[in-house]
């Protein structure tokens, strides 16, 4: 069975590097019923905290700009719904748990035996393109945090990856016309704010190398 990978996998890395946290992470349920494991379920406070305050981050963007969420809580949103979006076919500007699922594998994956998990983005937004019949994509994620990581981007990152590789497959059945922001965001905590809050700051990041006119790679 092949072991599944995702952008909180390669967050997980990052953060912690440790190799038997990742292996445990990728393993099957049929190799973890082979050896005994048992697995804390609780959650810890900074999770829970993390998750409040992305909901009312969520709410409060949903009020003053707009948002589709899943119609179920705590489960990603419909896939033909985040292909509607994408398409440009849902008019909001920003859609929460969008879920991206290529049908195939990502070719970046190709040859190492993983396959894709569920990769759920906090936020999408979509707004036009400098050229204004496009629409250009920037990937969002919400942090309980006074400063972002380079663990943190680095999911951000992987989600663009994965993000372009389903926007080439919807525009080859038909075109979208999309563009990816070559910057990623992170929204944190303000500096002047709580976790207790509703109020972000936006920390914008390269999340690739792109190279500059004169060949020089810009990070």
């Amino acid at each position: 069975m092949a072991k599944g990978f995702s952008g909180s996998r390669i967050k997980s890395w990052f953060q912690y590097r440790c190799e038997r946290k990742v292996r445990f992470e990728l393993s099957t349920n049929d190799e973890l019923a082979a050896v005994p494991v048992v697995k804390d379920i609780r959650q810890a406070s900074w999770a829970a905290l993390g998750t409040a305050y992305e909901a009312r981050v969520v709410r409060r963007l949903g009020r003053e700009q707009g948002v589709r969420t899943p119609v179920t809580p705590r489960e990603p949103l419909d896939e033909k719904v985040t292909a509607a979006f994408l398409r440009g076919l849902i008019q909001v500007p920003y859609v929460a748990q969008a879920n991206l699922t290529p049908r195939s594998v990502p070719r970046f994956l190709a040859g190492t035996g993983l396959t894709l998990n569920r990769n759920l983005p906090d936020l999408i937004r979509r707004a036009k393109d400098d050229g204004g019949d496009g629409h250009l994509f920037t990937v969002i994620d919400v942090k309980a945090t006074r400063r972002a990581t380079a663990f943190h981007k680095t999911q951000v990152a992987f989600y663009v990856r994965v993000l372009e590789e389903l926007l080439r497959e919807l525009d080859a059945s038909a075109p979208t016309g999309a563009t990816l922001d070559p910057f990623g965001e992170i929204w944190r905590i303000p500096d002047d704010g709580t976790a207790e809050g509703d109020a972000w700051e936006a920390e914008r990041f390269r999340p690739r190398a792109i190279p500059s006119p004169g060949g020089r790679v810009l990070q």
